[in-house]
């Protein structure tokens, strides 16, 4: 198979075989000649696809990450899995005018790998966390609620 995406939650593969929406696998992604990455995922979907190339079949498959090893996480730690569409510029402020501290809420859907970063201001992070709750609806949840002043 060929890993298409990466993210700290999930892989996107392109297989020759026909995976199983629910099938466990043991993955191992090639970094270099001596770097290898193991990791335990789950198939949370899987779409036919046809070549012209070799007139065969793949499939497009979504992987959710269950388990990974050392390298696969230092691989996300220097990213924290920030968008760098979505980064802050350098010289925002991490106040508002009105005394507000801005924070990034890191929402889920549950039972995915697919995240978001809600960005928003307000006095406390306990005020932060309700805002963001009060916005966000089923099956979406509360990650982890960080404040700019403390973003790398």
């Amino acid at each position: 198979a060929r890993v298409l995406d990466v993210s700290q939650g999930g892989l996107c593969v392109l297989s020759p075989v026909e995976l199983q929406k629910g099938q466990s696998l043991g993955v191992a992604i090639d970094l270099s000649a001596n770097d290898t990455v193991h990791v335990q995922a789950d198939v949370w979907h899987v779409r036919s696809r046809k070549s012209n190339a070799t007139r065969g079949n793949y499939w497009s498959a979504g992987l959710l990450i269950t388990q990974s090893d050392d390298t696969y996480t230092r691989l996300f730690e220097s990213t924290a899995e920030i968008d760098p569409h979505e980064q802050i510029a350098s010289d925002c402020s991490t106040e508002t005018e009105d005394g507000l501290i801005v924070f990034r809420v890191r929402v889920q859907i549950e039972g995915t790998p697919r995240r978001r970063i809600l960005t928003l201001s307000a006095a406390t992070e306990d005020e932060a966390r309700e805002m963001a709750t009060k916005d966000l609806e089923e099956p979406w949840s509360i990650v982890e609620v960080l404040s700019e002043r403390t973003l790398p």
